[in-house]
Order: C-alpha cells, then sequence, then structure tokens
C-alpha cells in the first residue's frame, strides 16, 4: 500500500514548518527543503573557477558587488585570487583523502560560530539541542534546532564517517577491541553538510574544495560576496553535532549500530537496514550531558596532529635521503671496480705492447690462446703504435713462429 503523499507547510515567515512532525515526517520534509534548495541553485547566476578567464565584463558585472553590496564590481583578478584560495583549500585539507578530522574543524571554525554552538551569545543566534534522526550505513542525519534569531524550525545536519566500513569489516567479539575501533572512527575523517544558509553561503564551497562535503549537493560557485577569504569552516549546527559526536555517550551509541550493522547480512547497503529513531529514543537522546565545545582542546589536539604529520614526513625525507646515499655509494663502488678492471685491461696491453717490441716472448708464450683474446690484443696494440697489426702477427709473435 502506498504511503500517504505528504505535503510540506510554510509558517507565517515563510520557512518551512518542521516542527510537531515525527521522524519519518521529518525526513520526507527535509527532502522536500532539499530539492527546493536545489532548483533555485540551478536558476542562480554563479561563476564557476574554469569559466573565469572567459567572462565578459557584463557577466562580471552580473556577479554582483563585493562585501555584500558595499564595494566595488568584481573584477578577473578577485575571481583568479578566489581560484588560488581554491587551490590553498585543496592542498591544505589533503583533498586527495575524503573527509576531515574533528579536530581541524573546531581548530579552523570563526570564533563567531564556536559561541553560537556553545549558546555562548546574547543576540538570539545560539543553539541547545541537536539529535540524531536517522542512521543509513555511514551517514547519520541530525536534526538541529534552529535559533530564536532565525526564524525557522530546524536545520538538517548530515555526517558521514569514512572509516566506518573499514573498522565494520575489523569487528570482534572482544568489546574492548571494538571500542577501539569505534574511537578511531570518531577521530578519523568525517565529511558533513548542513542545510543552513550559513553553511550554503559560506563553506560549502570550501568543503566541497576541500573534499570534505557529504554531496549531493556540491558547491562550485566561490563565495565571493559572503567569503572571499574562504575563513571558517563549520557552522554553528555542525559545530554542536561534532561536540555530541566527540562524547562518551556518543561511542557508546555507535558501537551498538556498527554491532548491529554487522550483523545483518549485506551489512548496511541494503536501504532496510536503515535505522531511523522513532520519538522516544529522540527524547531519550537529550538526557546527555550538556558540556561546551573546548576550543583550546581541539586547537592542541590538531597541532599535535600537524607535528605528527611533519614528522612522518620528515621520516620519509631522510629514509630516502639515506637511500639515495646508499645507491650513490654503491653506484661509485661499481665505477671504482670498473675503473680498475680498465685499468688492469690497459697494463696487459702495454705489456703485450714491450714484450712485441722487445721480442721478450718467453714469458708470454702460451698464456694467450683464445682467438677472440688475439683479436682484441691485435686491436689495442694496433691503436698503441699506429699501424694496423693483424691477429695472425700476434699469434706468430707469441709462439716464436
Amino acid at each position: 500500500m502506498p504511503r500517504p503523499k505528504f505535503n510540506l507547510e510554510r509558517k507565517d515567515n515563510g520557512l518551512p514548518k518542521t516542527a510537531g512532525l515525527s521522524p519519518t515526517q521529518w525526513l520526507r520534509a527535509f527532502n522536500i527543503i532539499q530539492k527546493e534548495d536545489a532548483t533555485r541553485r540551478r536558476s542562480a547566476r554563479n561563476a564557476i573557477p574554469r569559466n573565469f578567464a572567459t567572462l565578459t565584463n557584463k557577466q562580471l558585472a552580473e556577479l554582483g558587488r563585493r562585501n555584500g553590496g558595499l564595494g566595488g564590481a568584481f573584477t578577473r583578478d578577485d575571481l583568479i585570487d578566489m581560484k588560488r584560495q581554491s587551490d590553498r583549500i585543496k592542498k591544505e585539507f589533503g583533498s586527495g583523502n575524503a573527509g576531515i578530522h574533528i579536530h581541524q574543524i573546531v581548530s579552523s571554525s570563526r570564533a563567531i560560530d564556536i559561541k553560537r554552538a556553545n549558546n555562548q551569545v546574547n543576540d538570539g543566534s545560539g543553539i541547545t539541542t541537536a539529535n540524531m534522526v536517522k542512521i543509513k550505513n555511514n551517514l547519520f542525519i541530525w536534526s538541529v534546532d534552529a535559533s530564536e534569531k532565525n526564524g525557522a524550525d530546524h536545520h538538517q545536519v548530515k555526517i558521514r564517517f569514512e572509516g566506518w566500513d573499514e573498522a565494520l569489516n575489523q569487528l570482534t567479539d572482544n568489546r574492548r577491541e571494538n571500542m577501539r575501533l569505534v574511537k578511531s572512527v570518531i577521530k578519523g575523517r568525517i565529511s558533513f553538510d548542513c542545510s543552513c544558509g550559513r553553511h550554503q553561503y559560506w563553506y560549502r564551497y570550501k568543503a566541497t574544495a576541500g573534499n570534505y562535503c557529504v554531496a549531493p549537493p556540491k558547491e562550485f560557485s566561490p563565495p565571493m560576496q559572503t567569503n572571499a577569504t574562504l575563513t571558517g569552516v563549520a557552522c554553528k549546527h555542525v559545530l554542536l553535532v561534532v561536540k555530541k559526536i566527540s562524547s562518551p555517550t556518543f561511542a557508546n551509541r555507535l558501537l551498538v549500530e556498527m554491532e548491529r550493522q554487522a550483523k545483518r547480512i549485506g551489512f548496511a547497503d541494503d536501504r532496510k537496514n536503515a535505522k531511523v529513531f522513532d520519538e522516544q529514543e529522540i527524547k531519550n537522546q537529550r538526557k546527555g550531558r550538556k558540556g561546551k565545545i573546548d576550543y583550546e582542546k581541539f586547537r592542541k589536539e590538531h597541532e599535535r596532529y600537524l607535528n605528527a604529520q611533519r614528522a612522518i614526513k620528515q621520516k620519509k625525507k631522510d629514509e630516502a635521503s639515506k637511500a639515495e646515499r646508499q645507491d650513490l655509494r654503491k653506484a661509485r663502488a661499481a665505477l671504482t671496480r670498473k675503473g680498475k678492471a680498465l685499468e688492469q685491461e690497459r697494463q696487459r696491453n702495454r705489456d703485450l705492447i714491450k714484450l712485441v717490441h722487445a721480442g721478450n716472448v718467453a714469458t708470454f708464450r702460451g698464456q694467450i690462446s683464445d682467438k677472440a683474446i688475439i683479436k682484441k690484443t691485435a686491436e689495442s696494440v694496433s691503436n698503441a703504435i699506429g699501424k694496423p697489426i693483424k691477429p695472425a702477427q700476434v699469434e706468430k709473435i707469441i709462439h716464436g713462429k
């Protein structure tokens, strides 16, 4: 029996009404919201870095003005600088590997976003509540209450644990070992997305460039008016979820989920294996400890990570230099041996020339009988005395004929 059609209601301010919905209805509501956002993005005028060089002055003017309309129109140099910023992001965040570490998310975020996630502001932009709504394989969907200032009911945050599948395949019957795997997943790389405007217009482009976005959607149009310098990483909603997944309570929840998925045939690839939390389970999540995001703790952790990466890089460099020095020593030794062999051959030729000229072949007679050696000797003698000597002549001299 087909499920009844779901109609997304609007509030008086025009924003979607998501309060009071069941978890299933809430997920359906945000599917509609995401499709509407995609439609708006397709109809917007966007500047794609690969097209920067071909934009006309008229097209540049259509992109808007710097500083939210307070500055002059964008120039081609502005766009080229944005492309340079994008390349820096790819290098900084290691875009060859999907995801970003939690400590890097917090340590690279703006102070105001962290304060809002900790509800340490007085302007109504702070937030306090985030709950898991659905788990599908390594993708965790969270409902985060919007701030009073925003006017919306909720925002949807998606978190994907990039090390999930590898850990899932390593689960054993040892709970302590399994908890170690869970913690490694949490401390490993994650990707994320948020439905809020802050993420869409400030940070999604950077997440796309750094390869830590949950797609769709991706964003290839840079935030020239809102975040031209590409600073910050996460909005307050993502940061609040990051605080939640850093807690021991979540680690225990994650272990239960991994063990559940590992027991299912085909692991979590099957759509039926997805876990949607009911209203009571969501209510129980609110009982966890509140706490605040400890920026200094994450900053120090990120610094330790960077130091470890630098040490690994230096070790590889030292090992490469050591191997290069060893190869150079081997090459020099081989060259020395070859030089000695060449000098010995030259000395034999000089001795033969002396024997040929002096006619003193008694000690040399019978030592050379191989025709190839005799031929080579004839060539050497010919080069030495400046006139041709036939092999037969050499053989005749040697054997006294």
